[in-house]
């Protein structure tokens, strides 16, 4: 019933998180508001569904049978209850620099007695120069310490915002979730 509420705030945050990646700070609000706001999805999930119906035993084989529903309710649980989330940074820093260049070719040929015969060639094109350019780009990676694969955060979370669609839709499907 709440399970699409707490969906639109997970993606609200998943957002945020995209828009201050540059700020470390922010970028770690901003995973923890996305943790328990997933996590409140499941959460009720678990309590539309009730104990010991067959609700129940659906809902918990999905977790059991996803790493990443599993690893995102103990992270979750972890920065709720013991100490704040746990994330890698990288920036990559990348330069690109355009310099006008002008070309030109020459040929001579040469006689046997080391006199130029024919001189061939191009004079250097008569175009304006290319006013030097450098573009760079900074671009901010994150990745959990726990996670044992080699997506970033945002991709991570990403998925994890397909996966409880998928479970809330097929929940519906089955007349487990209203």
């Amino acid at each position: 019933m709440n399970e699409q509420a707490k969906l639109d705030e997970a993606a609200h945050f998943r957002r945020q998180m995209k828009a201050t990646e540059h700020d470390p700070e922010d970028f770690k609000h901003n995973v923890s508001a996305f943790l328990t706001a997933a996590r409140s999805v499941l959460m009720y999930a678990f309590t539309e569904v009730g104990r010991g119906r067959p609700g129940r035993a659906w809902l918990d084989g999905r977790m059991s049978r996803s790493p990443l529903l599993q690893f995102f309710k103990d992270q979750r649980d972890l920065s709720v209850h013991h100490k704040p989330v746990s994330m890698e940074r990288r920036v990559d820093i990348t330069m690109h620099e355009r310099i006008g260049i002008q070309e030109s070719w020459s040929i001579e040929l040469i006689g046997p007695d080391g006199k130029v015969k024919e001189r061939r060639g191009s004079a250097p094109a008569a175009v304006a120069p290319v006013p030097r350019t450098t573009t760079t780009t900074i671009e901010h990676c994150y990745w959990f310490r726990e996670w044992t694969g080699t997506e970033q955060v945002v991709v991570l979370c990403d998925r994890l915002l397909v996966e409880l669609h998928d479970v809330v839709a097929d929940g519906r499907r089955r007349g487990f979730l209203t």
